[in-house]
């Protein structure tokens, strides 16, 4: 069709644009158009996509770049997404025009096609407003494309009467527009139509722009020669299954991949109707009825066509009439392959159902829920253990169900929120409610999915019931044997203590008394650390003050003689639990059993952007760098304590998501270096300081 236009129109220099006074024309962005006056309207003839972008995206840059209002009515090949990346391709500061509003891209049915009908009228004076707004908001005028391509043959001719109207009235305002058409899907009385409502024509030759001003209607006939060749070209190389039939549905011709499709040679086929050649003999009555609506317009269908060996094919079927005129010559239709796509189409019914089945194997409920809490899909174990039937969860939003208490709901929803802005959330407890009353505790695990095309949460709960009693009977049962156990050892240092005053001049036997009661301190120790260890993790955590918690530590050592405590850390909270004393009990513990002689003992921190070390350091011995690896393994001790305290620490460590490093030097003191990031995986914050 490119050469339809060409061979019909006369070619101009671009010269004819640059008469005009260049003081009161407007930049276009277009090399060959150059400089144009306000109220110029000029169409675009395209063939592909990136003619589109070729043109209207220097267009545009100009327009932006020159404190003009710009409008974009975009339709197929370039749609708006497009459209926007291809502008800021060109455009460095475009999302900074968008945002500001001096650009509009808008689809063509939402200003074309209001209420679904072509109203030129209203569209004339939507332009108009528009106009009107952009001057009221400071800019010098408008420019405005729209593209054609959704035009149907009935809304033609009152959108040529629209640019008629456009061209009569443009040169009153301080406005450029340019209309772009499918040069593929314009017949050539339509493309003389066409710039005849145009001032000029831009069409592409040779992969260069040129300009063309009016037609010569005298090559009508030639070109509507040249028109039908190309169709047929068009029709031969299409790569779907095409046939023309006559009036009477009689195949006239049909292009190659149609007999490839069906197995046939042309001459088996013409002069047949298409009934006769691809219709089963079962399906006779639904090809009747589509012949009667392609008679009435467009038909899309799926169904199954035979070959002529008699196997079935699934196709997609499109008809529409042909006409010359308002005359009715034949219809064309479209057989679309689509074998692929319906075993595509079983093959995901298949895996949903594997989905499906593996889901209500799952041992522990789990329910799937969008982004806004509605439920999805849940799977039978939950029905079984709440009560509550699928019917009355699915499609419904989980926080206005029965199924778990106001408590949970408020964590629940505060989970949810985080996990949809890609945030990590640790497993936690709730409490889910039976449709019975029942309170049932359990462990919340979610992940985020794709559910249906969407994004979605799966959400697997959890039965802690039975830990949690098993939890609560080792507590107690360690509770009760630690309590005994501590009697028997107080009977038993008692009577050591007894036994060395009566055998005092008995030097071996002193010493014997003497292991026992070492041994009955290390084994206190051993249950103090057990009762700690039983605590880790146990407790909800809460910003402690570590200069209060520091000094509670430091008070339970009573003979400090000699060594300076210096503590600064004042004003800074930790969210942390009960155990934080111990953490420090246990670092002045290690520092006075292995420091030697020291003289002091200081606690600071030091803030850095993302984190805070929190550091603990002596001027005792040290520790050795052969040893430093090793000292906070379970166990490990050089003779002087259980060699527990230390890896207490290191469990504290985990449990708060925090890390501890030794960091002195041996000589001159120990130096515990603990980092505490800023943030928790939950998006709690780890510490406070005053200062902040």
């Amino acid at each position: 069709m490119v050469e339809v236009v060409q061979d019909q129109v006369a070619a101009t220099s671009s010269d004819m644009l640059q008469a005009v006074d260049v003081k009161k024309t407007r930049k276009t962005g277009i090399p060959i158009v150059g400089n144009v006056p306000w109220g110029t309207h000029f169409c675009l003839f395209y063939q592909k996509k990136d003619d589109l972008v070729d043109a209207l995206a220097p267009f545009f840059k100009a327009g932006l770049e020159n404190n003009e209002f710009c409008m974009l009515v975009t339709s197929e090949p370039l749609g708006r997404e497009e459209a926007e990346n291809a502008m800021r391709k060109a455009v460095p500061d475009f999302d900074r025009f968008l945002k500001k509003g001096q650009i509009e891209i808008v689809p063509h049915n939402e200003w074309y096609l209001k209420d679904s009908a072509f109203d030129f009228q209203r569209v004339l004076n939507a332009w108009i407003e528009k106009l009107d707004s952009a001057l009221a908001r400071g800019y010098d005028g408008i420019r405005v494309a729209g593209n054609t391509a959704w035009l149907e043959k009935r809304d033609w001719k009152d959108f040529t009467d629209y640019e008629e109207g456009v061209n009569n009235v443009i040169g009153n305002y301080q406005m450029i527009a340019v209309c772009t058409y499918s040069i593929d899907k314009c017949s050539a009385s339509e493309v003389v139509g066409v710039v005849h409502n145009h001032q000029f024509a831009l069409v592409r030759r040779g992969g260069k722009w040129e300009i063309f001003e009016s037609y010569e209607l005298g090559r009508t006939r030639k070109a509507l020669r040249q028109s039908q060749q190309k169709f047929e070209s068009l029709f031969m190389g299409n790569p779907e299954a095409s046939v023309c039939l006559d009036v009477e549905f009689h195949v006239v011709d049909a292009n190659p991949r149609f007999l490839a499709l069906f197995g046939y040679s042309i001459d088996e086929v013409r002069g047949k109707h298409i009934d006769d050649v691809v219709v089963p003999n079962n399906m006779m009555e639904e090809a009747k009825r589509l012949n009667e609506n392609a008679a009435n317009g467009y038909v899309y269908h799926d169904t199954v066509r035979k070959r002529k060996d008699g196997s079935l094919v699934p196709v997609s079927v499109s008809a529409a009439p042909l006409t010359v005129g308002n005359k009715l010559v034949g219809y064309g239709g479209v057989y679309k392959d689509i074998s692929e796509m319906k075993k595509t189409e079983r093959e995901l019914t298949e895996s949903r159902r594997h989905f499906q089945s593996l889901f209500n194997l799952m041992v522990d409920p789990v329910v799937i829920v969008d982004g806004k809490g509605k439920i999805l899909e849940v799977t039978e174990k939950a029905e079984a253990i709440t009560g509550f039937k699928r019917e009355e969860l699915v499609e419904k939003n989980f926080f206005k169900t029965g199924i778990a208490s106001a408590k949970t709901k408020a964590i629940m929803m505060k989970d949810l929120v985080k996990r949809m802005m890609g945030m990590h959330v640790l497993p936690y407890e709730v409490e889910i409610l039976t449709k019975d009353g029942r309170k049932l505790p359990y462990e919340i695990n979610a992940a985020k999915i794709e559910y249906k095309g969407k994004p979605a949460d799966l959400v697997v709960f959890h039965d802690v019931s039975v830990r949690k009693k098993l939890e609560e009977k080792l507590r107690i049962v360690g509770s009760l044997t630690r309590h005994d156990i501590r009697n028997k050892l107080t009977t038993v240092a008692g009577n050591a203590y007894l036994l060395k005053k009566k055998f005092a001049n008995d030097p071996d036997a002193v010493e014997c008394l003497n292991s026992v009661e070492t041994a009955v301190r290390e084994s206190g120790r051993i249950f103090d650390f057990a009762a700690a260890y039983e605590k880790l993790g146990s407790e909800q955590l809460t910003y402690v003050d570590v200069k209060k918690t520091v000094d509670e530590a430091v008070a339970l050592f009573p003979d400090l003689t000699g060594i300076s405590i210096v503590n600064d850390c004042g004003g800074l909270a930790l969210l942390a639990d009960s155990l934080l004393r111990q953490l420090f009990y246990n670092l002045i513990d290690n520092s006075l059993k292995h420091g030697g002689e020291l003289t002091k003992i200081q606690i600071h921190c030091e803030k850095s952007q993302d984190q805070l070390r929190l550091i603990y350091e002596d001027d005792g011995a040290g520790i050795p760098q052969n040893i430093k690896a090793k000292i906070f393994n379970e166990g490990f001790t050089t003779g002087k304590g259980s060699g527990l305290g230390l890896y207490l620490i290191r469990r504290m460590m985990e449990v708060y998501g925090w890390t501890i490093k030794e960091t002195g030097m041996a000589g001159k003191g120990a130096r515990f270096t603990i980092s505490i990031p800023q943030l928790r995986p939950d998006g709690k914050h780890n510490y406070r300081l005053d200062s902040e």
